[in-house]
């Protein structure tokens, strides 16, 4: 692949460890290895929230990073509506974010049970992406990277927020995030760390 010019997508599950290894194989430069990872869970996040509060999901802000798997987390020390925190809007309850968490996460779970897959979803996003980037918009979304190799969360793949562009992902953007979200990431990049060493030895 060294005269490859073009931007791998990863799709398929599991969507760390494959983001993870392809990199690796290929040798192209990290930004041009990319996973889904948990754009969509993050689009769903927006949605649950927006329906909870009844708003546009659009003026929602808040990312799911870490896993495409069960140990992502939600940032919401980050969350904002219109500028203002989260936890600050007026009828917000900290019990709907363990409730929302959930809905999020058994989405799929749910989809699958009705339908027997999920690849209309995860279909559009990859479409949505591959627009954006044939465009050269520059977009900030949760997708699995390569982690650069002083990341504080070690030399795995995972989902982050980015900045993507015609060339792939421009940059990675570091996120704030409380202690206790923090410490559900590392845990969360530890656990894929298993899975990439356990593909290694296989």
């Amino acid at each position: 692949l060294k005269n490859f010019k073009g931007i791998l997508i990863v799709v398929a599950n599991p969507l760390d460890v494959l983001t993870y290894f392809y990199q690796k194989y290929t040798g192209l430069p990290r930004n041009r290895v990319i996973g889904t990872g948990t754009f969509l869970d993050s689009a769903r996040l927006r949605e649950v929230i927006g329906n909870k509060l009844n708003l546009e999901p659009k003026s929602v802000h808040a990312n799911v990073v870490g896993e495409h798997g069960d140990s992502s987390v939600v940032i919401w020390s980050g969350a904002t509506i219109g500028g203002i925190p989260i936890r600050q809007w007026d009828g917000w309850k900290l019990e709907y974010e363990a409730e929302i968490e959930e809905e999020v996460r058994s989405a799929a779970q749910e989809i699958i049970k009705r339908k027997g897959a999920t690849n209309h979803a995860i279909g559009l996003v990859t479409a949505t992406l591959l627009n954006w980037i044939l465009r050269g918009e520059r977009r900030i979304v949760t997708l699995s990277t390569v982690l650069e190799s002083d990341s504080d969360f070690g030399d795995v793949a995972m989902s982050a927020p980015v900045m993507i562009s015609e060339g792939g992902i421009e940059r990675t953007i570091k996120f704030n995030a409380s202690a206790k979200e923090r410490a559900a990431v590392h845990r969360s990049a530890e656990i894929i760390s298993k899975a990439i060493t356990s593909a290694k030895g296989a």
